[in-house]
């Protein structure tokens, strides 16, 4: 009888732990599916047979599996509602709650028989194997229709276990992708609305306050000549060949100080815009205002007239910065060259919230800005140059070779 009785009692508080969990994440659930409801993206992109369709997802979701808050399934989960959105600056990252090591997923097959395997692909491919600085290698292998899984491998970082599942792409373009991240030093989860492979680099594989700036890329290269370095200053004008003037600008922040700064360089440089070629340079400009990109737009236009502008973009190029690339392809005398920027300027957000779901394990950074059907078509395949640039020689030497060629 007493067996009995502690048989009965354990049962009971397994069955109370259980549905504390489910209500957990039902709270969860709820939450990211009635406050994104709110989004601009949403209301303009979910109707008719497409928020039937979202309304199912949501009820298959609620009767999904689940742990824990510490439990990736609780995470990988609830991501699945942001997927039949086209908004990327939309985010979803983990807080707080480390991975519990019990349940963090690892592959279940023969470790060095997946490596060889990945070895072996060509660097084409997305599957392969990927350098992460010196921390750890990172194999990716098709483990679903249009699904790839990545593997730690060589681990030199303890929280870090070989075979453990550290990344999953959920591919939507050839070569394009959605993407779940575990951050290198916490392995909580990020959400990544739109990755790239491109130069067997997967593009958008920065974490911030890891071990490094590095990416995940199958190649080492020892210089970069697609990006502009960190540590740059984010407003540059100086001649670099005859008849050839160089303008790079990295932001257009409103913020006060960033606003004040952009004011007074463009002051500084209206009178001295007096070659007939100019290379302006808008690699890793990272957006910002409408207010700050007119400054530029209105010291520029009359300059295009009777000049040449030849515009530089890269995957970095994001939000205003795609935004000013399109106004500046209207104008006549511009060509723009490089590499396809982000895709990232459909919507956007004027106060940078950040909202809490109920279990305070997991926040979504939200958009409150709408978008115009020019912006969404760019939303995801971002700007295309009309001259492509090799990662593997200097961009302004290519860009000089096409202004030579032009004349």
């Amino acid at each position: 009888m007493k067996k009995i009785f502690c048989a009965v009692l354990f049962l009971l508080f397994w069955s109370n732990i259980h549905a504390q969990v489910n209500n957990t994440y039902l709270a969860d659930l709820q939450k990211l599916y009635e406050t994104l409801q709110g989004t601009p993206s949403f209301k303009a992109q979910i109707k008719g047979r497409q928020f039937t369709e979202y309304q199912a997802l949501y009820e298959q979701l609620k009767k999904a599996e689940v742990g824990p808050v510490s439990d990736p399934r609780h995470y990988l989960n609830l991501v699945q509602l942001f997927f039949p959105i086209r908004d990327n600056h939309l985010g979803f990252i983990q807080i707080d709650q480390l991975p519990h090591p019990d349940v963090y997923p690892s592959f279940k097959g023969n470790l060095d028989s997946l490596k060889a395997e990945l070895a072996k692909k060509p660097l084409e491919q997305v599957e392969g194997l990927y350098q992460y600085g010196g921390a750890y290698s990172i194999g990716f292998f098709k483990s679903a229709d249009q699904e790839y899984l990545g593997v730690i491998f060589d681990s030199k970082e303890p929280h870090w276990k070989n075979g453990e599942i550290a990344a999953r792409l959920y591919e939507t373009a050839p070569h394009t992708f959605r993407a779940v991240y575990a951050h290198p030093k916490t392995k909580n989860l990020i959400w990544y609305p739109i990755e790239k492979y491109q130069h067997y680099s997967l593009l958008n594989s920065y974490f911030y306050v890891s071990f490094n700036n590095a990416i995940y890329s199958k190649v080492s290269r020892d210089k970069d000549h697609v990006n502009i370095p960190n540590g740059a200053q984010p407003f540059r004008f100086k001649s670099i060949a005859p008849h050839v003037q160089y303008l790079q600008i990295k932001h257009f922040s409103a913020m006060t100080e960033a606003l004040q700064q952009s004011k007074a360089f463009v002051d500084s440089i209206k009178n001295l815009l007096t070659a007939p070629n100019l290379v302006l340079d808008l690699r890793n400009n990272g957006g910002g205002s409408t207010k700050a990109a007119n400054l530029y737009l209105n010291l520029l236009k009359p300059y295009s007239k009777a000049n040449k502008i030849y515009v530089l973009i890269n995957n970095g190029t994001i939000s205003q910065g795609e935004i000013f690339t399109l106004q500046l392809m209207k104008w006549k005398n511009v060509q723009v060259l490089g590499q396809t920027s982000r895709g990232t300027l459909a919507y956007g957000s004027n106060y940078g919230k950040w909202e809490k779901l109920p279990s305070g394990a997991f926040s979504l950074y939200l958009t409150d800005m709408g978008g115009s059907k020019e912006r969404l078509a760019h939303e995801n395949i971002g700007v295309q140059p009309g001259v492509v640039f090799s990662g593997e020689r200097d961009w302004i030497e290519q860009v000089l070779e096409v202004i030579g060629g032009a004349k």
